[in-house]
């Protein structure tokens, strides 16, 4: 073991309370080679040495003694407070590491039913995709780890069953191919297609929100038009008659020769079929004039 290590840098990154991260913890200790203070692959050396019939103090058991108590620190330092009860009478690191994986790596059958339990009941629901595929992993992950592992098409089915109906055109899909795809390959499926159903239920959102827009804009523009249109009947009538007046042609206005008024000429004058009001003037008038 070399001196250079440095349990401190270690203790940093252990965080011991489930199976999976025993399994961590473990595997960072081997990596400094302190693995055989927990898992009792080592063996302590003894105490002193003689030498020529002298006995002096052995310097390695002072530095694997040093090593022990700084990696059950470590230990019992990064353990959640409700756990430490458990390890009351833990008196070294071994002792340490034995009691944690009786208590939580132990494949016992209640604790691998209670996660089969939550494989079957565990649904997307209002969940993203990626925390509820990482539900699965997690759970398939422990059941591995307890030497219960589930085949991999049990675990697509568990997956697949837990979606509701909006991806039932995808479940269907991946359900008639031949080779089921991995887990990595059916995750990436399910957020292609969560990020189309969310696509798709934006735009359509979207459309009452066009549509009263362009109500607006229509009611709007049919009521500017109807005021409009109100105020120049009532207030823009010398407007109306001025336009009218420039741009459309004046008619030639006959001159009615009997009456003198502007419009009808003497042969459709009214007086003309009222001999008896006539005067003499008037009828010499009509006589003397062509109609």
């Amino acid at each position: 073991m070399s001196g250079s290590t440095s349990p401190a840098s270690v203790s940093e990154t252990i965080a011991v309370s489930t199976s999976p991260m025993l399994v961590n913890v473990h595997a960072l200790l081997d990596s400094y080679d302190l693995a055989g203070y927990v898992d009792g692959s080592g063996t302590a050396p003894s105490p002193t040495v003689s030498v020529d019939g002298v006995t002096s103090p052995n310097a390695d058991y002072a530095l694997w003694k040093r090593q022990v108590k700084l990696i059950y620190s470590a230990l019992l330092g990064a353990i959640s407070v409700m756990v430490q009860p458990l390890l009351s009478k833990a008196v070294t690191a071994a002792d340490l590491w034995t009691t944690l994986s009786s208590t939580y790596a132990n494949p016992s059958h209640g604790h691998v039913q209670q996660l089969r339990h939550q494989l079957k009941h565990w649904t997307k629901g209002t969940k993203t995709i990626d925390a509820y595929f990482q539900g699965f992993t997690t759970r398939f992950d422990q059941l591995a780890l307890l030497e219960k592992p589930v085949e991999t098409e049990a675990q697509l089915e568990f997956i697949l069953e837990g979606l509701p109906d909006d991806y039932k055109t995808l479940v269907d899909q991946i359900e008639g191919c031949d080779t089921p795809p991995l887990l990595l390959e059916l995750h990436e499926k399910l957020i292609n297609f969560e990020t189309k159903l969310t696509t798709k239920a934006l735009a359509t959102s979207s459309l009452p929100a066009s549509a009263n827009v362009a109500n607006y804009r229509g009611n709007s523009g049919s009521n500017g038009g109807r005021s409009h249109g109100q105020s120049n009947h009532r207030g823009g009538g010398q407007n109306q008659s001025y336009s009218r007046n420039q741009y459309s042609p004046r008619p030639y206005q006959v001159c009615c020769q009997i009456c003198g008024i502007y419009g009808h000429s003497a042969r459709r004058c009214s007086q003309l079929h009222l001999p008896s009001q006539q005067s003499p003037m008037n009828q010499s008038s009509v006589s003397s004039y062509p109609p």
